[in-house]
């Protein structure tokens, strides 16, 4: 931990195990305090950056809120997560928007979260890290146009083979 003062952490360091899995996800949370996460993001479109309803359901907020809530089961039953979005410009190293929002989530709802949602995709990749053929994998076709699109589009095994149907966009 880089600094601490008044019980605030910046770059605070977690580690959590997931379940039986064997694995420890481990990550930095940019400025952690008693029930409460701050994160920065940059973005070169404020297109990219989260609601309040997004934030809820944000997978590396809803693990940081766990963590936090683990840390500090004696409270409140809230833990408080924010998103401070800046938006730089491609090719600028200057930020010409800042926009910060912020949602308290029910700290049972990370719990919730870790037990019905990490766990079982942590272990659902463990089981497709060990598959020595990609075609073995069951496309996630809302993947394929999200952030840009994939990089590996055309070298695509199971798009090629998708037909007609094709692969299911993201609105």
């Amino acid at each position: 931990d880089l600094i601490k003062t008044r019980a605030v952490l910046v770059e605070k360091s977690i580690g959590l195990a997931v379940g039986d899995t064997g694995i420890k996800l481990k990550g930095f949370v940019d400025l952690w305090a008693r029930l409460k996460i701050d994160d920065w993001k940059t973005s070169s479109d404020v297109k990219w950056f989260k609601s309040k309803e997004e934030l809820q359901k944000n997978t590396q907020m809803l693990i940081y809120g766990y963590a936090n809530t683990l840390e500090f089961s004696q409270g409140p039953d809230f833990v408080t997560l924010a998103h401070n979005q800046l938006l730089v410009p491609r090719n600028s190293s200057t930020v010409t928007y800042a926009q910060r929002t912020e949602t308290r989530v029910p700290a049972q709802d990370t719990i919730k979260f870790w037990k019905t949602t990490a766990i079982p995709l942590t272990q659902r990749m463990q089981e497709v890290a060990k598959l020595d053929d990609p075609s073995a994998v069951t496309p996630n076709w809302n993947a394929c146009s999200r952030f840009g699109g994939c990089a590996f589009r055309d070298q695509c095994a199971a798009l090629k083979g998708a037909g007609a149907a094709g692969p299911v966009r993201n609105p």
